[in-house]
């Protein structure tokens, strides 16, 4: 394994604490949000027979589970509904009723077939969104037999249906996201059986895998099978692995694996939940931190490039109008491009006059602003740390745009180079492929964290409008 910088020690202290993490913490609330799903779902199937607007399942004594499996999927006809409805409404509370009272809730036994059945099963009705407009046929059914009793005269019943509703939502959105950090860990698990098992009898050279990874990942089935006779293997994985430990992107993707594995420190009764939300934050500065290398890349080739083409357009007349302008005191140590690119917004076709000089300046700013941000220990991060929530977010969202700005302004000078530079030439240019694909991952993470942020700030403010009390309240 590429693990001389010692991220093979990172991650495995991190991955082990998160599974500690989950065993001890995440699980256990995983089974309470089931818990509560039940109980809503519970409420609501009791309404629907008590208005009649359902019937009981007679077959639901005789369902015997030994696994959890979503009820049936497939369409029916009108004439059918309220017979199917019953019949799969029961089935969905029947299989949340085995699922709490006779699953184990450890990481064990919580392997990844049994993590996409309880995706399957929570992913059943679509509790965000339950409209008769909705394209899943369980959901607009039941939002229809919902609406029935919501619009009525009831109101009693009413506020239990809606209040059930909400319970719904907010479990179901707490299930998936402890669903999400399972499937990253037993993910991380796997991969670290691929580095350490077999990764680490095998030499492997960067410019190798880079040219060969076709070769390499036959090469690493091939010892895996040697080594877990019968196992499965997967593909898929063992890709992540050398993207992460070879890769131009390599510590993009590193730093975001270390930020998903991050364990969130325990706050005291008396912590206000919104110091929490710094954690994600600051998760995306650790996230941008990982780009000075590809910026400095970038502005290297770029400035290659362009030493290229300003030889090439180093004429006679160029001499002249450059010792001209000597003359008359009007040097300009500028270099312009009028380059092309795609609005975002309107999709049309945009030209700028881009001041390549200043753009390289930028480039060499963000990537010393960034490097400054990679040890935690540094003052810069420190700084950070410890700045007022709103000033983090703001550092986070204008450097995101700043960097969406700039990745614009790298694919455009590179088509802009490559059809610009003679023919005969072009096969000097340098191409930054690699590093723009680097930042265009580095920039979706970073933005995750910032609409995770944002998220969890609405969800707070709609259970405090609510009236919903958090454990700091």
């Amino acid at each position: 394994m590429n693990g001389s910088d010692g991220y093979a020690g990172q991650l495995s202290e991190a991955l082990d604490a998160k599974i500690r993490q989950m065993d001890g913490e995440a699980l256990p609330q995983l089974k309470e949000h089931f818990k509560i799903m039940l109980a809503a779902f519970q409420g609501i199937h009791s309404l629907l027979l008590k208005k009649g607007i359902i019937h009981d399942d007679p077959y639901r004594f005789d369902s015997r589970y030994s696994e959890v499996n979503t009820p049936p999927e497939g369409s029916f006809t009108d004439a059918e509904k309220t017979e199917q409805m019953s019949i799969r409404i029961s089935q969905f509370m029947g299989q949340l009723d085995f699922l709490t009272n006779y699953y184990q809730f450890s990481i064990d036994f919580l392997n990844m077939d049994r993590v996409k059945r309880l995706i399957a099963l929570t992913r059943y009705f679509n509790f965000s969104q339950v409209t008769v407009n909705s394209t899943s046929i369980n959901t607009r059914f039941f939002a229809e037999m919902i609406d029935l009793i919501r619009k009525g005269s009831d109101q009693l019943s009413s506020g239990v249906i809606n209040d059930s509703l909400l319970h719904l939502e907010r479990s179901s959105k707490s299930i998936m996201l402890i669903l999400k950090d399972l499937t990253t860990c037993h993910k991380e698990i796997l991969k670290r059986e691929y580095r350490e098992q077999v990764l680490g009898i095998i030499n492997l050279e960067r410019e190798h895998v880079v040219t060969h990874q076709e070769e390499v990942l036959r090469q690493i089935k091939r010892k895996f099978s040697e080594i877990f006779p019968g196992k499965q293997f997967f593909s898929e994985l063992a890709v992540e692995v050398l993207k992460e430990d070879y890769s131009q992107e390599s510590a993009a993707l590193r730093a975001t694996i270390l930020a998903d594995l991050h364990v969130k420190s325990e706050t005291k009764k008396n912590a206000k939940v919104e110091q929490n939300f710094r954690l994600t934050l600051l998760e995306a500065l650790r996230v941008l931190s990982s780009i000075s290398l590809q910026l400095d890349d970038c502005d290297r080739k770029l400035e290659e490039n362009s030493s290229l083409l300003e030889a090439e357009r180093n004429t006679f007349w160029e001499k002249v109008k450059k010792a001209m302008r000597a003359m008359f005191n009007r040097i300009d140590k500028s270099v312009i491009y009028e380059v092309d690119f795609t609005d975002p917004v309107t999709t049309a076709q945009r030209t700028e006059k881009l001041d390549f000089t200043a753009f390289r300046g930028e480039l060499q700013k963000k990537s010393k602003l960034y490097s400054s941000l990679n040890p935690r220990s540094g003052n810069l991060y420190q700084r950070m740390e410890a700045s007022p929530e709103e000033q983090l977010y703001s550092f986070v969202e204008k450097n995101i745009e700043e960097l969406q700005i700039v990745m614009r302004r790298l694919q455009a000078l590179d088509l802009f180079f490559r059809s610009e530079v003679q023919k005969e030439n072009r096969s000097r240019l340098h191409g930054i492929k690699l590093e723009m694909e680097g930042l265009k991952n580095t920039i979706i993470k970073a933005n995750q964290k910032k609409h995770e942020y944002v998220a969890q700030h609405e969800e707070l403010e709609q259970m405090k409008r609510l009236g919903i009390k958090t454990e700091s309240a």
